[in-house]
């Protein structure tokens, strides 16, 4: 008995449950054909006796910050499947982050592993699992450095069933923001990402150093002198693509280049979709990657539903294959009548189904649905296809979401939607296997309607939990310091051998002026901020060097520093005070301070580079607004030129 049917029979058998499933009914649909529709929420006890192939289980999960489209964007994966689970990137309940959640089988509640992908909420993330990695790119829209595109790497721990940041991760790839970010990895080992900038499409890739970017370049192919709207990439069959879209242009365009090009060549471009209207900035793209015969599937949503006299009969979401033998064959999924949006494509290979998903609207509420056809005679039936996730309380559920993998029986296929306006999660789980579509079914209509589920809490993050943890040892010496220290909006300072063998940074000033760089710091309101760091110091000059300083919007508030006399002082909302302790000059030390943002106040340790506690220093108010730290920041002296101050193994946590 595979998993998910054993899910159904738990689903029956739990009436003391805190998850929803969705009942299905039999109604007329918006053409007069009956189709599934939601007449409400049922009690777990309701038996499902239909064949899973077609009996999708739904269930309302946890709230987030309203007004925020945590599924989108379009083309990306927020799903994935490892170590007999299903996992996501979700913003934790009662947080404004996005973490990595579980999906706990038995109850179908998505649980908060604590583990931080985001504290922006208005970014949006794109997540590629490969064995016991998981890759994440995440960036935000806007102009500002605040909204730049990182890249995240995180090992599986298999004893303690969770992921942790890999250390010199988060990467720093942009010094802005961008929409419609995709990751993907060749058969070398390089990862690739595409994304938009400004109207610009701009492809990344390292050299297999996955800390290690190139400058984003514009693709040297057609379609990409213009404005462009949207890109998914892909890689498949030992070359890696991107389709991408332009509504003014009325086009999608499609390009590869092989793994095994050494300089940027992207050959094979062609025009997927051209002709007025035909083009819109919904896409998704997966494959099947077979040895002799690699087939490109492509959901484009056309604009025809915006044409000066649309016809009902028109396309509104096609499916587009890429054969073996580079023609394009076009499919219709659903027309102007059937108004689906944001196709999402699920390849099952095993049984060599591609399920195509896609939200539409009736009778004043969003639903999602399905519809499924063998990759090798495509063929969708007309109409909305079969219901996938609706809620009775969440009329503007939307932006379904999966993953890139293959699914297969053992799996099942999970599905998550949101709605933006009630601030709630959706997902449907759709047991696999039947190869055969089967019509929908009436299930009993016994067991009353529930009411939503309370309000979930966000458990506390593990002890330690490490946000990011610069060692800089990946990057070649002589580069300005990486992965998101900036002087301003420059890099400055250099990476130089260390005497262990790794590398640590070196900032310099450049004249009289001190040099500060600084790095952004993951929000932690109503928890702790840990910052430890080795820093030295090899110059004074007339202030003081800033050995750290944490500070809010509004300024400093919080600093260890070493005047210009050689002895060791800090800064707290109560002013600055001078210890007697002197600083030695060109020696290494360890700094730890840990902030309380409930309490509004940090303490501070010292000790020498063997672990020798010097100082120790708790209670220190912190100056400035109750807002909570964003960036971390190290300072020269300054005075003259060439005053130096290093520093290396920088740990960011949260308690």
């Amino acid at each position: 008995m595979s998993r998910l049917v054993k899910l159904v029979l738990v689903a029956a058998m739990l009436g003391a449950t805190s998850f929803i499933v969705t009942r299905l009914t039999m109604q007329p649909g918006p053409s007069g054909q009956l189709g599934p529709s939601v007449s409400a929420i049922a009690s777990p006890s309701v038996s499902h006796t239909v064949a899973p192939a077609q009996d999708p289980l739904m269930y309302r999960g946890h709230s987030f910050t309203a007004d925020t489209e945590p599924t989108a964007s379009k083309g990306q994966s927020k799903l994935w499947y490892h170590d007999g689970e299903w996992w996501g990137i979700l913003i934790g309940a009662g947080t404004e982050e996005y973490r990595v959640h579980r999906l706990d089988w038995e109850t179908q509640t998505w649980v908060d592993t604590g583990v931080l992908v985001d504290e922006r909420t208005s970014s949006h993330a794109d997540v590629l699992a490969v064995e016991n990695q998981l890759y994440v790119v995440s960036v935000s829209s806007g102009r500002a450095a605040r909204h730049h595109m990182r890249i995240l790497r995180y090992a599986y721990d298999d004893i303690e069933r969770t992921y942790r940041l890999d250390p010199d991760f988060p990467v720093r790839v942009s010094n802005t923001g961008g929409r419609s970010a995709t990751i993907g990895r060749d058969t070398l080992g390089r990862l690739w990402v595409a994304y938009i900038e400004r109207g610009r499409l701009l492809v990344t890739r390292t050299d297999g150093n996955d800390h290690v970017w190139d400058e984003p370049a514009v693709p040297a192919t057609i379609g990409t002198d213009g404005v462009a709207d949207h890109v998914v990439l892909i890689a498949f069959a030992g070359s890696v693509g991107i389709v991408w879209s332009n509504e003014a242009e009325d086009a999608v365009y499609y390009a590869f280049q092989r793994d095994e090009d050494e300089e940027e060549r992207w050959i094979g471009a062609s025009v997927v979709v051209d002709g007025l209207d035909e083009a819109d900035d919904h896409l998704d793209v997966r494959v099947i990657d077979e040895d002799t015969s690699p087939r490109l599937f492509v959901a484009v949503k056309t604009s025809l539903d915006e044409a000066l006299d649309p016809n009902p009969a028109w396309e509104q979401v096609v499916l587009l294959v890429l054969e073996p033998d580079q023609t394009w064959s076009r499919h219709l999924f659903g027309t102007l009548h059937d108004r689906h949006t944001r196709p999402l494509l699920v390849i099952d290979e095993e049984a060599r189904q591609l399920y195509m998903i896609a939200t539409s609207r009736s009778g004043g509420r969003n639903a999602i649905y399905y519809k499924r056809t063998s990759v090798d005679a495509i063929y969708f039936e007309p109409g909305l296809g079969t219901l996938l996730l609706q809620s009775s309380w969440d009329d503007e559920v939307n932006n379904p979401t999966s993953t890139k993998q293959k699914v297969t029986s053992e799996t099942g296929l999970t599905v998550l939607g949101a709605d933006p306006s009630t601030g709630r999660y959706l997902h449907s789980v759709l047991p696999l296997g039947d190869s055969t579509p089967a019509a929908p079914a009436t299930v009993g209509a016994e067991g009353a309607p529930r009411p939503p589920p309370s309000e979930a809490v966000a458990p506390a993050p593990a002890a330690g939990d490490l946000l990011g943890h610069d060692s800089f040892d990946p990057w070649d010496v002589g580069i300005p310091v990486p992965n998101g220290w900036y002087a301003g909006d420059e890099p400055a300072g250099s990476l130089v051998d260390d005497e262990s063998g790794g590398k640590h940074a070196l900032l310099r000033s450049v004249d009289a002026n001190a040099l500060r760089v600084c790095k952004s710091v993951p929000g932690v309101a109503r928890q702790q901020l840990e910052v430890e760091l080795r820093v030295r110091v090899d110059s004074l000059g007339s202030s003081d060097a800033v050995l750290a300083a944490l500070w809010r919007a509004d300024g400093e508030s919080a600093a260890i520093r070493v005047n210009s006399r050689g002895r060791l002082a800090y800064v707290s909302a109560a002013g600055k005070i001078i210890t007697e302790m002197a600083f030695d000059l060109g020696r290494w030390y360890r700094l730890r301070m840990v902030v309380d943002e409930v309490s509004s106040t940090y303490d501070w340790q010292l000790a020498a580079d063997d672990g020798t506690l010097l100082v120790t220093v708790s209670g220190l108010s912190l100056a400035g607004a109750a807002e909570p730290i964003e960036r971390l920041c190290l300072q020269t002296s300054s005075g003259a030129a060439g005053l130096g101050l290093a520093f290396d193994d920088i740990r960011i946590g949260r308690q």
